[in-house]
């Protein structure tokens, strides 16, 4: 038997009243349907679930825009796979979205719908009182209607209903937000979302954004608020944090965690005998593999991850303690895993983004990131004030001329700061510059460098 869907969620002032601990305020003919369709479903268990996650949006447009995209998963989950929302692995969220790729007839309204109408007119001390709206439907058809049907569905000129592909990225973003929820919640085992998050399908194709591979000071400022949130939800992402900030700080690649993060140790930061910092990646004598490092990191996000571990705010010489590390202590990150956690903290900045009521373009902007752009980022706000050969010897690139036309041509630069574009559009050093470079790079202690290097390798 064919199930239709209903609205499930009322208007943001009237779902404010719900209690979150029953479900006696709801309308009755909701508590109605959810009961009628619990068997097997789990429908209530699922739909107390939503109600968790949307009760974290107070602003009216984000509590609509996640009311709208987490319905259809709910809805498709009782009325199509009937079986609850904690139990949907990769395969039934790949049927979903293919389902809202191209939903049934049935599923589609001609035009946009209330989702209640008022029962009685309300006279003056009288309570209004709300009924489903029969005509109600998840989607709306966004393509020529030529005639009704016999039964008083819409034939369209070409079969079903096309959902844009940015719609459906959204709605993917939604998910992601929700299943990262239920796991923060301890709802949930395993985030089906994680092995949909690796294929990228359902992620807003990146041709758009060919000559973006920054992130932008807004950007910046919501992936910050993001790790707020995610350390405010569970203490164990200082760890995330700390993560984030390295990659940041310190340039690293994705790869860089597969090649080093099981050799660095909190010991291997030091000074040279200008008082600068510096960390080698690894144990090779390779100049380009020990890069500075700056004093926000060492100052800030360093001793904040210690305290966090329990350790004295700086690191003594001989602190064995791992870089990078599991929870569980374990030294070493993979560059798959890295690379996932990032996501996380994309999707959590792309949902505070969409409760402040940014456009879905910059939303979009904001998913199709990664850890390259955290990089690119950073050297390119460090180019304004560092030396092509300085950057490229921290980047770590063969060329320095690959490093010059990047970072020195104004082209990124210009997009981080556009009202002064002008000012980065010719090389901000010079020759007498690049030849003072070369000279300090040869004076800036590399001998203490290799012979700490040294050092450790013989167990001094």
């Amino acid at each position: 038997m064919t199930v239709l869907p209903i609205p499930l969620f009322e208007a943001h002032e009237r779902f404010k009243k719900l209690n979150l601990q029953a479900l006696d305020v709801e309308l009755s003919d909701i508590r109605a349907f959810l009961a009628t369709h619990n068997d097997g479903t789990g429908a209530i268990q699922s739909y107390l679930a939503v109600r968790l996650f949307l009760s974290r949006y107070v602003k009216l447009a984000s509590y609509q825009a996640q009311r709208n995209n987490i319905e259809k998963l709910l809805s498709w989950s009782i009325c199509i796979a009937r079986k609850p929302l904690t139990a949907l692995c990769p395969d039934d969220l790949e049927e979903f979205f293919e389902f809202c790729s191209s939903p049934p007839q049935a599923w589609i309204s001609l035009r946009p719908e209330k989702r209640f109408m008022k029962a009685n007119d309300r006279k003056r001390h009288s309570q209004t009182t709300y009924v489903i709206n029969s005509h109600w439907r998840p989607f709306v058809s966004n393509l020529a209607v030529q005639n009704l049907s016999t039964d008083g569905l819409p034939e369209c000129e070409s079969k079903g209903h096309q959902y844009a592909a940015v719609s459906v990225s959204l709605l993917a973003m939604t998910c992601r937000s929700f299943f990262l929820f239920l796991a923060t919640e301890d709802l949930i085992r395993e985030n089906p979302m994680r092995e949909i998050n690796r294929s990228e399908r359902y992620v807003r194709p990146r041709d758009d954004y060919k000559r973006q591979t920054v992130f932008s000071a807004s950007e910046w400022g919501y992936l910050n608020r993001a790790l707020d949130r995610l350390v405010t939800q569970d203490r164990s992402h200082e760890r995330t944090r700390f993560i984030v900030m390295s990659i940041y700080h310190l340039h690293l690649r994705a790869s860089d965690f597969a090649s080093c993060s099981r050799t660095l140790k909190m010991s291997d930061f030091f000074s040279d005998v200008d008082g600068a910092a510096w960390l080698p990646l690894g144990a090779s004598r390779d100049e380009r593999q020990i890069i500075s490092v700056d004093d926000e990191y060492l100052s800030i996000h360093l001793p904040r991850y210690r305290r966090y571990l329990g350790e004295d705010s700086q690191p003594l010489s001989r602190d064995p303690t791992p870089l990078f590390a599991s929870h569980r202590g374990r030294a070493g990150l993979a560059a798959r895993y890295v690379n996932v956690l990032f996501q996380e903290v994309l999707d959590v900045a792309a949902s505070i983004m969409v409760e402040d009521g940014r456009p879905e373009d910059q939303v979009s902007r904001l998913v199709a990131g990664s850890i390259k752009w955290l990089r690119h980022t950073s050297a390119t706000l460090k180019a304004a004030s560092m030396t092509a050969l300085h950057l490229n010897r921290d980047l770590r690139i063969a060329d320095v001329g690959a490093t010059e036309e990047r970072y020195y041509k104004g082209r990124i630069i210009s997009y981080l700061h556009p009202a002064s574009a002008s000012d980065h559009t010719a090389s901000p050093y010079t020759k007498q510059q690049d030849r003072q470079a070369i000279e300090s790079t040869k004076q800036i202690g590399m001998r203490v460098v290799y012979d700490k290097l040294v050092n450790r390798n013989q167990g001094i």
